[in-house]
């Protein structure tokens, strides 16, 4: 495929979720390449640039303006001659610049002055920003003109986190910025070699990750020192076309940041009109109205979850739906809740006098303003803690900690829905006699986390083992309740949880705000019929989901392969 084809059409190839950050790479590594623009025969040739940048640093080292430097001699590089355009030639860092040099290690404090001072963080976007300087006192002015950037200096971060490793910027200013520490400062040549150029083949090793390579790594930094910068290899064109290149590439990045801005516009809109219509759909009270809503939702369903960012929504959608009761139709035969909750009161009666716990008290009055949303005529809002026996866990210290023993359920053990066993730990079997039973996870009992960012997130222990509860983690034996559907309707009510728990330093739930929570409580046979109507519609997200990232992955190779064979070529 021609290049000018490929740019031409690469929106239709621009709509996976980093492609204008590929294109914006490719862009580079073709134009350091010499593949983003024919050559042109007439211009001066680059090995004709190296012989005038020499005679131009020996000029300067007799002036005095600069120094001599010992190790500048040329490293021997092998070049397969077909690798190189016609008029290109590729040398070292070193042999086309006129110094590279640290800061003025005096040049750290940051009081108020008039004399501005690079810092790391000054670099930002390629370009040198003067808001983000510090400022020194009481430099005499040879100093000030020995560390004094000129037009075109290039920055480069030589010591930071791998992630900013071998970031440049251009100083294009006429201001006076001095050159402090953790900045390398290269000199240019720059009737011969193009600052803007420099840059973005500097830019280009540094996306393909060759100065993280080259680095000394330490803890949490990384560095580049000035030798390894001056063996970097460089690809050199005419002075002409590096003039063009420079052209050429601010005029794609412009291109792809018009892609962006239609992709992100694209999204955005999709985002609304998902978000619109799963509002209304949820909304919709009369029958009417959620038949229209839902065929709204049909209509687009091409538009409203073409992406895997998208199924969370829907999940989220469909459990809203399910303890609302306007998933499934009610069946008037079917025990109403009334009655359901007396048999519940009664069997709840019964297990706490067996096991001589302390019977609880009545439940307080419902107010309308906790009722969240309308009931089919057969549920009931009840409390929680009408419908189930709560028990916190046990204080264990972490010195009774084992390698093997009996499993111990912190609340980092709940993971995806499901008690993980993972990074457990576990307890001696002899230290556990002297514990409660009642603390006790069995095999398909929930659990809720009662503290920390995770507040209210659920777990069933799926497994065949019995384990031991930790403290700030709830198990919710949930009487003649569907605990799955309970699991439904706590899903949709994680936020509110955090909401509540909030107000301290780590947010906390306590066992009467548990059994206080409000619960629409269906008859039973519906909450079964509710429960495997869910699962079979999670089932259908996930096959939706999997098919939209096969999509997406399919996508990003045949990009990723694209953009590898423009570059063979």
């Amino acid at each position: 495929m021609p290049l000018a084809t490929f740019f031409e059409h690469f929106e239709l190839l621009a709509d996976q979720p980093d492609a204008t950050a590929k294109m914006r790479e490719f862009v580079l590594q073709l134009a350091v390449k010499g593949k983003l623009l024919p050559q042109n025969p007439k211009d001066e040739p680059a090995d004709k640039l190296l012989e005038l940048i020499k005679t131009e640093k020996l000029r300067l080292v007799a002036e005095g303006v600069i120094k001599e430097s010992g190790d500048d001699s040329p490293v021997e590089i092998e070049i397969p001659v077909n690798e190189l355009p016609v008029g290109w030639v590729q040398t070292q860092v070193g042999q086309i610049i006129l110094r590279i040099s640290n800061g003025c290690s005096a040049l750290q404090t940051k009081n108020p002055s008039k004399f501005p001072v690079t810092r790391i963080e000054t670099i930002s976007d390629g370009t040198v920003n003067l808001s983000r300087v510090g400022y020194v006192e009481g430099l005499d002015q040879k100093t000030v003109e020995q560390y004094r950037l000129t037009s075109g200096d290039i920055l480069f971060s030589h010591i930071n986190s791998p992630e900013h490793l071998g970031k440049t910027a251009i100083y294009q200013e006429a201001s006076l910025l001095l050159h402090g520490t953790n900045l390398l400062l290269i000199r240019l040549p720059t009737s011969f070699v193009v600052p803007s150029f420099f840059h973005l083949t500097m830019k280009a090793m540094r996306q393909a990750g060759y100065f993280v390579s080259i680095a000394q790594h330490a803890i949490h930094q990384a560095s580049v020192n000035q030798t390894k910068v001056k063996n970097a290899n460089f690809n050199l064109p005419p002075l002409a076309e590096q003039r063009r290149i420079v052209a050429k590439v601010d005029e794609l990045m412009v291109l792809c940041d018009e892609l962006e801005q239609r992709q992100q516009s694209r999204q955005h809109a999709r985002d609304q009109l998902q978000h619109s219509a799963l509002h209304h759909l949820l909304a919709a009270r009369e029958p009417v109205i959620f038949a229209a809503a839902w065929q709204r939702v049909r209509d687009h369903f091409h538009l409203l979850h073409d992406t895997p960012d998208a199924i969370p929504q829907l999940r989220q959608a469909i459990l809203q739906l399910a303890v609302q009761g306007r998933l499934i139709p009610q069946n008037p035969k079917d025990e109403p809740a009334d009655k359901l909750l007396e048999r519940i009161k009664a069997e709840k009666l019964r297990r706490l006098r067996e096991r001589d716990l302390r019977e609880e008290e009545a439940a307080l009055e419902i107010t309308g303003e906790e009722c969240q949303h309308p009931l089919p005529a057969t549920w009931q809002w009840v409390r929680l803690g009408e419908i189930q026996i709560f028990t916190n866990g046990f204080a264990f210290q972490s010195k009774d900690y084992e390698t093997s023993g009996v499993g111990l359920v912190r609340i980092g053990d709940i993971q995806n829905g499901e008690v993980a066993m993972s990074d457990m730990k576990f307890i001696n079997p002899s230290f556990l006699k002297s514990i409660d039973s009642k603390f006790q996870v069995r095999p398909g009992d929930l659990l809720i986390a009662m503290s920390g960012a995770t507040t209210g997130k659920l777990g069933f222990n799926r497994t065949d083992q019995t384990f031991f509860l930790n403290q700030r983690v709830g198990r919710m034996e949930l009487v003649i309740v569907e605990p799955q559907f309970a699991a439904n309707y706590l899903a949709t009510q994680i936020q509110e949880n955090l909401r509540i728990s909030s107000g301290s330093a780590i947010p906390n739930l306590s066992t009467e705000q548990i059994n206080q929570t409000v619960f629409p409580l269906p008859p039973l046979a519906e909450q079964k019929r509710i429960v495997a109507r869910v699962e079979e519609l999670m089932r259908w997200c996930d096959t939706l989901e999997a098919q939209l990232h096969q999509t997406r992955t399919l996508g990003a190779h045949l990009l990723a392969s694209t953009l590898h064979h423009l570059l063979a070529a």
